[in-house]
């Protein structure tokens, strides 16, 4: 099977009219379930207008709570619709796994209600609501699907275009059993009868056949709950009334009046008129179906029975025919398990029952049903689960019909609520007994019910805990709730030792007096209780301690030659002693506490150790692992080229290997090589990894310093003045060379962006050029995402630090301009006043930085400013300025000598490209 933009995987479920399958749809590469039709529906117009019409009908109902729609076509002769792809599972398979919770079935019902409710209003209502076709999301969320058979409320809803009656049989509602108009309160009864299912396990009405089970529906008393769920009887009361008019008017009361009962409002029982469930009497074909006169004089008939029968055949046909599709993955197919030839056959066979003579059947029958003898008037009230009345309600000969047995009321009948009320217990802490007038009634979370209205003593009890008593007065029709906190239990402990005059602690905590002793106001609960003396071994002992009660503790102490240490309040042997202290140094290193603070540190504590025992393995390992803490830290400071610092760390490694002399001394030795290595140019030269095996740009740490910033020599622009000092408090790195063309192309390809031109002179490693300030921003966003490291534009301070490398004169290799020295309008070199330089083309200056002077105008962070009057006086940018432009430095490859000194400002608009603009980036040390 194909369907153009869909690729099938796997079948779901199907039905009579469609089968669902699990499918991708190719062009959004999402799940979707594929509802399509049976191809030996297709030819009939009206399976497939009806099929159409499902999908048209969900498309008009966008709520949380119902399947939603995605497409609706026909792939040649195949009719499907793609909907949404619901995998939690339905709930047919959770009722019969047997684990719903009360509170997972409320959640569901008012769910479906809301959905419900929602397409109501819009004018549809359902017809077959049962749990196959309540789905799950991944979240838990109920959601209704199979619409296949909703109808406008407007139009005649009481049969198919076929004549069949719609529905699935055990959650038919009466008026849909009876061929009647239906409306939004028929979807409530369905509704009711999944309720009782996911609360029981069962449906309420199910007999032995299709006749039987739509005859309860009709004329069957709403069944009992259960006693434990007995707070919602009033809901099932409403939701499963045989006449309409007696149900919920609307899906927002049934919420409404089962979040009352989540509230703990006790909601009384329904008056509802007993003549709703009476079977409406039907006309006679025939004089044959006539009985007798009865009691009264009235002729009594039976046509009502032959009709039923009728119609059920229809509607046995029906609910097989068009039985509902579901699109769970787990969908269970044993509804269908019989064809529908076998129906027809099978409700035949009824009517034939009432199609035989009554002449030739038992004096005591009348059309093959069995009739019971005569009632006297006083006979008002139905046998219990034997008989029912018949439609008109009145009694005398032949007018009580005999049910099946299995319609008999279940036996935990509930008290009149107007005479009993509930009790809503809870504790902290929980699992507290309740005793009600001496009663148990079991432990916290307690949810009572039946209790009789009036006074009684109700009490907590836990071990741990005061006993909790309250006199309570129960008025009837209430829940009554309590949250009861319970008070922390005490107890004493006796403590007896041979020898005497052991310290006793308890849970770590010193006592006072000596053995024999008695502690009280002891918690309850559980504890450890220690016997300790000096050479003898410690007696640890764990008990149960009650709410007031007294432990008798009596035990020998063994020892009194041990060898025994002070550990904190106890005596312990010297393998205790030594494991305790490696344990406390192991949790100070866990807590950074490697030599500080004095008295609660690593160090110290392995120090007692090595004066226990001068060669412990483990103190060693101990030791090593501090030493190589302080050379991590060593490292890491050098890193960001403070060096001080660094050597500091080291100096502290070094201090306590001495512990141990020799502990971790070649670790030692390469953090000192390490630090050496940063003085050097080519020890603080590196490049950060990017995530896809390539490296950022080269970058070169700058130790802080400070400078004098500006026109050292008295003869430059007015923007270069005042000169003023500036301090770089913080190392950092800047790009050794001006960002590449290699650099900022993978940049480019990888963020989808346009590549700058190179103005035909050639890209690899030139300088890019044709790049904005703002671009230039874009870089350095990306390079900080890919490395994990803060990459950013030099501030104009910076610039200058790194661009003078510690000279005073106009460049950074003297006050004349040379040749040779830099790609500038008349600097001497072969690409002056032509094109750009490949970078690195010249001499580095004393920074190891090439191209700061000419060859592109570099970008930098700062706002323009006409002066320095007001400039920051440490490496941070100047932001108070015209911020559409910024600030450019170094001069281009076709700029004056004179203007590619150390001191010169350029100035453009921050998306301004042209040949001459470029730029290098800084990285901040952590």
């Amino acid at each position: 099977m194909d369907i153009p933009g869909y690729k099938i995987e796997k079948e779901l479920g199907h039905g009579g009219m469609a089968t669902v399958y699990l499918a991708e749809q190719e062009s959004l590469e999402r799940k979707v379930a594929l509802k399509i039709m049976a191809p030996a529906l297709a030819a009939d117009p009206s399976f497939s207008e009806r099929f159409l019409k499902e999908g048209k009908t969900i498309a008009q109902l966008a709520h949380a709570n119902i399947v939603s729609i995605f497409d609706i076509g026909v792939a040649e002769t195949t009719h499907y619709i793609s909907m949404e792809y619901v995998g939690g599972g339905d709930l047919k398979s959770k009722i019969k796994e047997g684990n719903l919770s009360v509170e997972s079935a409320i959640k569901i019902i008012k769910e479906v209600a809301s959905a419900l409710g929602f397409a109501h209003q819009k004018g549809f209502i359902h017809r077959d609501i049962k749990p196959e076709n309540i789905l799950f999301k991944d979240n838990g969320d109920a959601v209704l699907t199979d619409f296949g058979i909703v109808k406008a409320m407007n139009s005649d809803t009481r049969m198919t275009g076929t004549g069949m009656s719609i529905g699935t049989l055990h959650y038919m509602s009466p008026e849909q059993a009876r061929v009647k108009t239906l409306d939004g309160r028929s979807d409530l009864y369905s509704l009711g009868i999944v309720l009782f299912e996911m609360l029981t396990g069962k449906v309420p009405y199910d007999a032995g056949d299709t006749i039987a089970v739509a005859y309860s529906h009709v004329n069957d008393p709403v069944p009992e709950l259960p006693a434990v769920h007995a707070r919602f009887q009033p809901v099932m009361d409403r939701l499963l009334a045989k006449e309409p008019d007696d149900r919920f008017e609307n899906a927002l009361q049934l919420i409404e009046m089962i979040e009352k009962i989540e509230g703990g409002v006790a909601v009384p029982r329904p008056e509802i008129n007993s003549d709703a469930t009476r079977v409406v009497p039907g006309q006679p074909k025939a004089d044959k179906y006539q009985t007798g006169e009865g009691a009264d004089g009235v002729k009594q008939s039976l046509p009502i029975i032959s009709i039923i029968f009728g119609v059920l055949v229809v509607i046995g046909i029906g609910y097989f025919l068009l039985s509902s599709e579901t699109l769970g993955p787990d969908q269970d197919k044993t509804e269908q398990a019989k064809s529908e030839q076998d129906m027809i056959a099978q409700d035949t066979d009824k009517q034939d029952l009432v199609k035989h003579d009554p002449a030739e059947q038992d004096p005591t029958k009348q059309d093959g049903i069995q009739l019971e003898p005569d009632k006297t008037a006083d006979d008002k009230a139905v046998t219990k689960g034997d008989y029912v009345k018949d439609g008109a309600g009145k009694s005398g000969k032949n007018n009580i019909v005999k049910t099946d047995s299995t319609k008999q009321k279940s036996e935990q009948q509930l008290p009149q609520v107007s005479s009993y009320a509930m009790l809503d217990i809870k504790s902290k802490p929980e699992s507290a007994l309740v005793r009600l007038d001496g009663e148990e009634l079991g432990k916290t979370p307690l949810f009572a019910e039946d209790i009789p209205a009036g006074k009684h003593k109700l009490e907590l009890t836990h071990p741990y805990y005061k006993t909790f008593s309250e006199q309570i007065d129960l008025a009837k029709d209430t829940v009554l709730k309590r949250v009861v906190k319970l008070q922390g239990g005490e107890g004493a402990i006796t403590v007896l030792s041979e020898p005497v005059g052991a310290t006793v602690l308890i849970d770590g905590k010193k006592t006072d007096g000596k053995t024999p002793v008695t502690v009280y106001g002891v918690a309850a609960g559980r504890h450890t209780v220690k016997l300790t003396m000096e050479n003898y071994l410690t007696r640890s002992i764990e008990i149960d301690l009650e709410n007031a009660k007294t432990e008798i503790i009596d035990v020998d102490i063994e020892g009194g030659n041990v060898e025994t240490f002070r550990h904190k309040d106890e005596w312990v042997t010297k393998d205790n002693k030594v494991s305790s202290l490696l344990k406390l140094a192991e949790e100070d290193m866990k807590s950074a506490r490697y030599t500080s603070p004095k008295g609660k540190n690593a160090l110290e504590k392995v120090k007692q150790v090595f004066a226990i025992d001068s060669d412990n393995a483990s103190a060693k390992k101990a030791l090593e692992k501090i030493v190589k803490y302080y050379i991590s830290l060593s490292a890491k400071t050098a890193e960001s080229l403070r060096l001080e610092k660094a050597e500091k760390y080291l100096r502290q490694a070094v201090s306590v290997s001495a512990v141990k002399y020799g502990t971790a001394a070649s670790s030692i030795k390469e953090a000192e090589r390490v630090i050496d290595s940063y003085e050097n140019i080519e020890g603080r030269i590196f490049r950060d990894s990017l995530k896809v095996n390539m490296y950022g740009p080269e970058m070169v740490g700058v130790f802080a310093g400070t400078f004098m910033m500006g026109d050292l020599l008295g003869d430059g622009n007015r923007d270069e003045k005042p000169v003023h000092k500036v301090t770089i408090k913080d190392p950092f790195a800047i790009g050794r060379y001006e960002v590449t063309f290699d650099e900022y192309d993978y940049f480019a390809r990888q963020t989808g962006r346009e590549l700058p031109d190179d103005n035909g002179w050639g890209r690899q490693n030139r300088p890019v050029i044709n790049v904005s300030w703002e671009d230039a921003q874009e870089y350095v966003k990306w390079l900080s995402a890919q490395t994990g490291k803060k990459y950013r534009l030099p501030t104009e301070s910076e610039w200058e630090f790194v661009a003078r490398a510690g000279t005073e004169t106009l460049y950074s290799w003297g006050d004349e301009s040379g040749v040779r020295n830099a790609n500038c309008k008349n600097c001497g070199s072969e690409w002056d006043n032509s094109k750009t330089s490949p970078v690195g083309s010249f001499a580095p200056n004393e920074y190891g930085l090439y191209d700061v002077h000419g060859n592109v105008w570099e970008w930098t962070q700062d706002c323009v400013t006409r002066n320095y009057n007001n400039s920051p006086k440490d490496e941070s940018a100047d932001l108070s300025g015209d911020c559409k432009s910024r600030i450019l430095r170094g001069g281009s490859w076709m700029s004056k000598a004179r203007l590619v000194n150390s001191s010169n400002r350029g100035k453009s608009n921050i998306e301004d490209r042209t040949l001459q603009y470029g730029f290098r980036v800084v990285r901040d040390f952590p």
